[in-house]
């Protein structure tokens, strides 16, 4: 299986400023699970704020569906594609793709 990884266009931010410890260890962690640091900073908040408050849909859906993209990075079952044409040409290469 491939999957495609973009990082998703929010149009709202938010700056934090933490310490160097703490933008370390989130960054080693976020490496260990083969995703960027915002996208690990909305995992934690999601799932710290999933029973306290409605989440929105989708992001309920990424929040499912991120253990098994975590799993699908660390068996190497992810090809990396830093392009839309990139991930079109990986996908052609598959008998899957018709």
């Amino acid at each position: 299986m491939v999957y495609y990884s973009y990082m998703a266009k929010y149009t709202q931010r938010i700056q934090v400023n933490v310490s160097n410890t703490l933008r370390d260890r989130v960054s080693l962690e976020a490496k260990r699970m083969g995703i960027t640091v915002p996208e690990y900073v909305r995992y934690a908040l999601l799932n710290e704020l999933d029973d306290v408050c409605k989440v929105d849909d989708i992001d309920r859906e990424l929040l499912r569906d991120l253990p098994q993209a975590i799993d699908d990075v660390k068996n190497g079952r992810v090809v990396e594609t830093h392009s839309l044409q990139e991930a079109l040409d990986v996908l052609k290469n598959y008998k899957e793709y018709d």
